[in-house]
């Protein structure tokens, strides 16, 4: 049976024939034996029933800090976090690539990336709309560009 907003699990519960609301209770001196939900309970160690251990989003230093709900113990660890990807400016042999600068435990690095754009085109009827994918890894060299449908 399906209701618009009921959950039998949660708002209901029943006692000896009897349908309680959540927030009542059983007449006081009311005995009542072991009862069992249908379905198991989700494990709630943060009160919410979400994860065990959450972590914060990776800082621009390359770290984040974790905390453990059952526990409450806190701990810092490395993680990846990248910059957007750019044209290189400096002179030399990077001079017009697309590169990204990542940061991992409080060291950086620098890899290429390619810059990805996508052009929709719409076209009248009866023609069908399409739509091409720009690719582009260094502004200086054609060899990198890429033209596709997408």
């Amino acid at each position: 049976m399906n209701m618009p907003n009921f959950t039998a699990e949660v708002a209901l519960s029943r006692h000896y024939g009897l349908y309680l609301d959540s927030d009542q209770s059983l007449p006081k001196g009311t005995r009542v034996p072991r009862v069992e939900p249908a379905l198991p309970p989700r494990r709630q160690p943060n009160g919410n029933g979400g994860p065990r251990v959450t972590c914060t989003t990776c800082s621009g230093t390359g770290f984040q800090t974790c905390t453990d709900h059952e526990t409450g113990e806190r701990t810092t660890r490395s993680c990846t976090s990248c910059g957007a990807c750019a044209v290189s400016q400096a002179l030399g042999p990077t001079l017009g690539t697309f590169l990204q600068t990542c940061t991992t435990g409080g060291q950086s690095s620098t890899r290429p990336c390619t810059f990805t754009k996508d052009f929709p085109i719409s076209t009248p009827f009866p023609l069908p709309d399409f739509c091409l994918r720009l690719s582009l890894s260094s502004l200086l060299n054609p060899n990198t560009w890429n033209l596709t449908q997408c």
